[in-house]
């Protein structure tokens, strides 16, 4: 999580700046998008950590999702859409684990 988290700010500073933003402009919106998305991973951990709720855990993998993509972190975006096709009520918490510590 908080690889995935550092490489999403490195990607997003340069990605909003591509498209002309002030600095503070980038400043605020990718602190603005980092907060939601730590916010997301650990609404995912919460999910792990009780009984499989599908829609709890594809709701939060959905939102992390969104947010690498609208942050310009594709590679990790595409990687967490992989997750949510592959997870299931027998491999979440080792799924979602091996997402949380990468």
């Amino acid at each position: 999580m908080n690889q995935i988290i550092h490489r999403t700010e490195m990607i997003s500073c340069d990605y909003f700046a591509s498209f002309g933003f002030e600095r503070d402009q980038v400043d605020a919106t990718v602190s603005k998008g980092l907060n939601e998305l730590e916010n997301s991973f650990e609404e995912l951990r919460k999910s792990a950590e009780g009984a499989y709720d599908f829609d709890s855990v594809d709701r939060a993998l959905h939102t992390i999702k969104g947010l690498l993509f609208q942050l310009g972190n594709e590679e990790d975006g595409e990687r967490v859409e992989t997750l949510r096709r592959e997870i299931s009520a027998g491999n979440y918490r080792e799924k979602i684990s091996e997402l949380l510590h990468s």
